[in-house]
């Protein structure tokens, strides 16, 4: 590398002297001037992230509202090393990517009073999505070396890989809030998730929740003066989890080559299992259920908080190798 040149290279080279291209180690080691002027390495990047969002008030109570956000990616790397860096066979690597993703979210939204009752609640639908796909071109031995990264193309040896991901995801939801005299709290939700990256049968899953809080220092028969708050809290709620990498729910495959003793390369292209078919992957659930308590003493000059909880995860998703 360019850095083991300059710690490892003599400092000097006197002129006309012929330049050494091994170290005491017998590695090979060029001079960093060969680094310099024999090599070449450029990188460009282009990055735009679009977001727009759209509010309506219907009513003094309900509000509707869209949102839409993306992120678009493109990077190109290319790489050159000529034959006087190591006095090797000159090689060179382009590689372009490309990712961009995007997501919808769509929220309905009421709030109403009636004395000391207050509702809430919210009906949302999200869409979201994400590619990726990347092309890699490596040469060596190039024949034409005086141009650079226009010869790439002139190796004898010519590898070209290319590779490409896509999933994307949907939830609807529902979320209410009662709460009376601010004494009582009461939450409930509900989703539904999809996602592409499990089998039509196994794609969506519903996950509940619910939770209830009681502030007791607010009832008419608490009079405690040095406790300035005091709450508690009961919870249970399911979440999912699909972090996984797209097509695992189908056999996949990678190039290679076998041993033929009877052409001149001496290797034949095969095939071979990347990945087994899984369509019995689902979504990952986990439960909790959790206890609290809030105390606040003093007008708040000290605090404390208290948390219980039980979690339990079904359907570990977890690679096997």
């Amino acid at each position: 590398s360019f850095m083991k040149s300059m710690t490892n290279y003599r400092p000097f080279i006197r002129p006309g002297e012929e330049e050494d291209v091994t170290d005491i180690a017998e590695e090979a080691l060029s001079s960093p001037l060969r680094w310099i002027t024999d090599t070449k390495q450029v990188r460009e990047e282009l990055r735009i992230t679009p977001s727009i969002y759209m509010q309506y008030k219907v009513l003094p109570w309900l509000t509707l509202k869209s949102s839409f956000g993306a992120d678009y990616r493109w990077q190109e790397r290319t790489k050159y090393k000529g034959p006087t860096v190591y006095r090797s066979p000159a090689s060179g690597v382009s590689a372009q990517t490309e990712i961009y993703s995007w997501n919808w979210d769509n929220l309905v939204t009421m709030s109403k009073s009636f004395g000391k009752h207050n509702l809430t609640g919210t009906l949302g639908f999200t869409m979201s999505r994400w590619h990726d796909s990347a092309h890699t071109l490596a040469s060596s031995h190039l024949l034409q070396y005086g141009t650079g990264f226009a010869g790439i193309a002139s190796g004898d040896t010519i590898e070209y890989t290319f590779t490409e991901s896509d999933k994307s995801q949907m939830s609807t939801f529902v979320r209410l809030l009662y709460s009376y005299g601010e004494r009582y709290v009461l939450t409930a939700t509900y989703r539904l998730d999809g996602s592409s990256v499990f089998a039509q049968r196994n794609r969506f899953a519903g996950f509940p929740s619910a939770a209830f809080a009681w502030r007791i220092n607010k009832e008419p028969w608490f009079h405690v003066r040095a406790i300035s708050n005091l709450k508690f809290r009961v919870g249970y709620g399911e979440v999912g989890n699909c972090s996984v990498s797209p097509y695992q729910v189908m056999s996949q495959y990678g190039a290679g080559y076998l041993g033929n003793h009877f052409n001149e390369s001496g290797y034949k292209p095969a095939l071979s299992f990347a990945n087994f078919a899984n369509e019995a992957l689902k979504w990952e659930s986990t439960r909790q259920v959790n206890l609290g308590l809030d105390l606040s003493l003093f007008r708040g000059r000290v605090t404390l908080t208290a948390d219980a909880y039980y979690k339990d995860t079904h359907d570990l998703l977890q690679r096997r190798n």
